[in-house]
């Protein structure tokens, strides 16, 4: 197994000259003092923080620390010492600026600190370093991964040529690495159910006559089938037969579709509806018609979701006014998608007043939803156009407002359910913050990043403790991971636990936002999958987390 380290031995050119910046020169000039015993130049001093280098380092790597220490006046004549200790490792000099330090060959997390003192004050600081190993998994494109429920294979999206063209499915466990479908056409809006034996996706040919098609895949015997494709070969409409969404439990595959297509008279281009697949009877029907006989316009239905314990289809519509989509759900009872037709079958989850989506166009813009993957707490997740988070359950009438100061970047549910990861962008102060959001609406602030970051891509450790999110930190054209602790009675201090890479000219060439740098970690163990971008070969990296709580 190939491995990447970090960084071995880098040296910094940062000791006493440092203070420069700031009209203090850390230990030089002669120590004098006035007839009180202080020296002449003497004020408080503050260590602001303490920079290291490399910022995460691999096990026996050699790491530097360098305090940096400002004074509210110029301090020439000023004499500083320094005191560094640290929970781990070995300290190669303890009393300068800026020191050495020998990293232990175990994965875990070591705080270095830092005493600073002068005639007249003392200042400390302390700061966490993550030791860990990376280790390549998959080193030719990859794209989103699917664990398997337990174990290290994983299913997951490559893209062969262009990550813009379109993608495969291919299986790695171990050593193996293929493709689940050879020779398949090249798919987007990828779908699994929970257990890892079916999918779905959409193809959009490239050749003559171009058409939309979705396909259900059969993972266990290797083979496609096509639920619906395009009739019409005269247009090409790539809003028709999209956004194909898999049950949990493997059942059903709901997809939006034009009803021009289903050739109806009173059909016009205008018009959608979700249809659900039926994978063991191997039939189709619609799930949504105009729904509201009071409404004076035909309705259009998008985005169809299933709750995490596939008891309800979930989709947006504008049946209640023209362009004003709210969230819907019908119920899925005695082995079928009950539809809207049958009298007090759906429910209106939602009633913001259009917030939900926006256009009136076909379809809408999209939705960033999730649902709670633990199937005992069927909520759902919702940003709207206010950027504000909902939380709305199927089990109980109406939907909960997140009053979390600031736009809601991005969301992700931790796998046992208890709370929601929220990344928050305060226009107030320009912060972008953490916030952990329980089911009832209550939300914390875990910490908030350093000004300029953007945190994105979301992804919290598996159950049952769930206790660890993990994310990516944007800065100009730089982007790496960090690590914080989300308990209640955690630190919440970040932790980085990669170094940066580019993420400009790589990113476009491999097709974003076909896919993202959110990682995924192993089922029921604390081993995470990580993206990087090398170039234009982006490829998928292992990190041992499991001395986080030492």
């Amino acid at each position: 197994m190939k491995t990447t380290s970090f960084s071995r031995l880098v040296s910094v050119a940062l000791a006493a000259g440092f203070f420069f910046l700031i009209g203090l020169v850390a230990g030089c000039g002669e120590d004098k003092k006035n007839d009180d015993g202080v020296g002449p130049g003497s004020s408080d001093i503050t260590v602001e923080e303490i920079i290291f280098n490399p910022k995460s380092p691999a096990p026996g790597d050699t790491m530097r620390a360098t305090a940096v220490v400002t004074s509210s006046t110029p301090n020439l004549g000023d004499f500083v010492t320094y005191r560094w200790t640290v929970s781990g490792g070995a300290l190669l000099e303890d009393d300068k600026s800026s020191v050495r330090w020998h990293a232990p060959d175990g994965s875990a997390v070591y705080t270095i600190s830092v005493t600073a003192k002068n005639e007249v004050s003392s200042s400390s600081a302390s700061g966490a370093v993550f030791v860990g190993q990376l280790e390549d998994f998959i080193t030719e494109k990859a794209g989103a991964l699917y664990t398997m429920p337990s174990g290290g294979a994983v299913y997951y999206t490559s893209a062969p040529l262009d990550a813009a063209s379109g993608l495969v499915i291919r299986f790695k466990d171990g050593t193996t690495d293929d493709e689940v479908f050879p020779g398949s056409p090249l798919g987007t809006q990828f779908s699994f159910d929970d257990a890892r034996t079916h999918a779905a996706h959409m193809v959009i040919t490239t050749t003559f006559p171009r058409r939309v098609t979705v396909v259900y895949d059969d993972i266990q015997t290797s083979t496609q089938t096509t639920i619906k494709s395009d009739s019409l070969i005269f247009r090409f409409r790539p809003n028709e037969y999209t956004n194909p969404c898999l049950s949990p439990d493997g059942k059903f595959i709901a997809y939006q579709g034009s009803l021009l297509d289903q050739n109806q008279l009173a059909a016009t281009v205008d018009s959608f509806a979700v249809f659900v697949y039926d994978i063991a009877g191997g039939t189709t029907r619609r799930a949504t018609f105009n729904g509201n006989s009071t409404a004076p316009h035909v309705s259009r239905s998008f985005y169809p979701m299933f709750s995490s314990d596939s008891n309800h289809l979930v989709f947006v519509s504008d049946r209640s006014a023209p362009s004003e989509w709210e969230l819907y759900a019908l119920p899925v009872e005695g082995g079928a998608v009950t539809p809207d037709t049958i009298p007090d079958a759906l429910e209106r989850l939602t009633d913001t007043g259009g917030l939900m989506a926006s256009g009136t166009s076909a379809p809408p813009a999209s939705l960033t939803q999730q649902w709670n993957p633990n199937s005992a707490y069927p909520v759902l997740a919702v940003i709207g156009l206010d950027a504000k988070v909902r939380l709305i359950p199927t089990d109980v009438p109406g939907s909960r407002l997140v009053a979390a100061p600031g736009k809601v970047l991005d969301i992700r549910w931790a796998p046992n359910g208890l709370y929601l990861a929220a990344s928050v962008f305060n226009p107030d102060d320009g912060l972008n913050r953490i916030y952990r959001i329980t089911t009832a609406g209550d939300f914390d602030d875990v910490f908030a990043a350093v000004k300029g970051d953007r945190l994105g891509d979301l992804s919290v450790s598996p159950a049952p403790d769930s206790d660890y999110l993990i994310y990516t930190v944007t800065r100009g054209a730089d982007v790496w991971y960090e690590l914080v602790d989300m308990r209640p009675s955690g630190s919440g201090t970040p932790v980085r636990i990669t170094p940066a890479v580019q993420n400009s000219s790589g990113a476009v060439s491999f097709g974003q936002p076909l896919q993202s740098l959110r990682s995924t970690w192993r089922p029921g163990s604390e081993t995470a999958y990580l993206f990087f971008l090398d170039k234009d070969t982006p490829r998928v990296m292992t990190l041992d987390l499991s001395g986080i709580d030492q």
